[in-house]
C-alpha cells in the first residue's frame, strides 16, 4: 500500500521495471537523472544483477542525489511479485523511461501505455518506434546523451500534458491479445498463400 501511494506536494515520480543490469542500460538513466529539474523520485523494480554492475549503480544513485541539492531521490523496491500492486504502480507514476540496450519488444513499456502512463525512451534499435508511434503517447529520444535524455523527461513532465485515459485507449486497441492474435493469424494466413501460390 506505501508503494503505490501518491507523494504529497509537487513531487514527480518516475518509474522504471525490470532486471538491473548493464543491458537495460539504468546506469544511462541515472546518469539523466542529474539534468532532472523540479523535485522527482525514482523509483527503479526489479531484482539487482551482477555484483559490480549494482554498486556502480548505488554509486550513480547517490551522485543523482547529491549533484541535485536531494532533489532527485531514488528508491531501488526490488522485485514485486504481485501484479495488482505492480499495475498500481504503473497507473499512478507519472512516467515511464526506459533505456535499455537490446529488446525483444519492451513488455515493460506496453504495460505503462496499457495503464495510461506516458513513456520516454530510447529508440532501442528502432524497436520503440513500432511501439511508440503517438506523441500523444510520450516521447522517443535517439541520442547517446544523458543530459538530452533527461531534458526529453523534463518537457513531459512539466511541459505536456497527457491524457492518462486515451493513452491507455489507444494501447489497448493496438495490443489486445485479440488484434495480436489477428495480426499474426492474417500474416500467417498470407505465408501461406504466398507459398502454394
Amino acid at each position: 500500500e506505501e508503494l503505490v501511494s501518491r507523494l504529497s506536494g509537487s513531487i514527480q515520480t518516475v518509474l522504471w521495471v525490470g532486471h538491473i543490469t548493464r543491458n537495460k542500460n539504468v546506469n544511462f538513466l541515472l546518469k539523466a537523472a542529474t539534468h532532472l529539474q523540479g523535485n522527482v523520485q525514482l523509483l527503479f523494480v526489479g531484482p539487482k544483477g551482477e555484483e559490480v554492475f549494482w554498486k556502480e549503480v548505488q554509486e550513480l544513485a547517490r551522485e543523482a542525489n547529491q549533484k541535485t541539492g536531494g532533489r532527485v531521490s531514488v528508491r531501488f523496491l526490488g522485485r514485486i511479485e504481485d501484479r495488482a500492486v505492480l499495475t498500481s504502480l504503473y497507473k499512478s507514476e507519472t512516467l515511464f523511461w526506459f533505456a535499455s540496450h537490446f529488446e525483444g519488444l519492451g513488455n515493460v513499456v506496453l504495460e505503462s501505455l496499457l495503464c495510461g502512463t506516458p513513456v520516454v525512451t530510447l529508440p532501442v534499435k528502432g524497436i520503440m518506434r513500432d511501439v511508440l508511434q503517438e506523441p500523444r503517447d510520450g516521447e522517443i529520444v535517439d541520442t547517446e546523451k544523458p543530459e538530452e535524455f533527461g531534458n526529453a523527461v523534463n518537457r513531459c513532465l512539466y511541459e505536456r500534458s497527457f491524457d492518462r485515459n486515451d493513452i491507455s485507449r489507444r494501447a489497448k486497441s493496438r495490443f489486445s491479445s485479440s488484434v495480436i492474435e489477428e495480426n499474426h493469424m492474417r500474416q500467417l494466413r498470407h505465408l501461406v498463400n504466398a507459398s502454394t501460390a
